[in-house]
């Protein structure tokens, strides 16, 4: 029964801290606070536990389990009224600390703004927004010129790459006097002349403009 009230007053909300205990008595009447299933019940206990059993001389197990062992029932009776009172104290004096640095903290401020200048206010306040701009107009500056930094580097890139291109094109050499042949069913690019038969059609592309021409005689020349 001592272990079933255990367990169930830790499962009451409404309960701060449990006595276990009993008055005086005979070994035998004291004797079931030395059951195991007792010791582990108040071990187990997730609220504080005060032993209480017998008189001042008398001693148990649940004595040395529980969080603190007071003399008699009413010894420990005493203890819990007497902490509950001093943290009532506690609480009331901590919370007359509170208000009073709230009142102060206040009225300290109230006090500044009494005393603030607006125009200065005023002046701080413009000044923040200055340098404020003057950040943000810093950072667009670097923006841009980082922007245009890019955009000239790939402009450079792309310009290089389009030397290349020309440069492996074959119709860059046809402002030096070459000429394409492609076979004109097809447009396929004439290689050699083996490539070739007579009567084939092809057409030649020049610099400027392009002429139409039938393979007559072919040579390996």
């Amino acid at each position: 029964e001592i272990a079933r009230a255990i367990a169930d007053l830790n499962r009451s909300p409404g309960v701060d801290i449990l006595i276990v205990g009993r008055g005086g008595g005979s070994q035998e009447d004291l004797w079931p606070f030395n059951e195991e299933i007792v010791a582990r019940a108040i071990y187990r206990s997730e609220k504080p536990v005060i032993s209480a059993v017998g008189h001042e001389i008398d001693y148990t197990i649940a004595d040395y389990v529980a969080d603190y062992r007071a003399p008699t029932p009413s010894a420990a009776a005493e203890i819990v009224a007497q902490e509950h009172s001093a943290l009532l104290r506690q609480v009331v004096e901590q919370r007359r600390r509170l208000v009073g640095a709230m009142d102060g903290l206040l009225n300290h401020y109230e006090q500044r703004l009494q005393h603030m200048d607006p125009q200065r206010l005023f002046r701080r306040l413009q000044d923040r927004l200055d340098q404020t701009s003057q950040f943000v107009d810093e950072r667009r500056r670097d923006l841009a010129t980082a922007f245009d930094w890019y955009m000239r580097t790939r402009i450079e890139a792309l310009r290089t790459a389009g030397v290349h291109l020309e440069a492996l094109s074959p119709l860059g050499n046809l402002d030096r006097g070459f000429s394409l042949c492609e076979r004109r069913e097809n447009g396929r690019l004439v290689r050699a002349s083996a490539d070739l038969q007579p009567g084939d059609r092809v057409k030649l592309r020049f610099h400027r403009g392009s002429a139409d021409a039938t393979i007559e005689e072919i040579s390996d020349e």
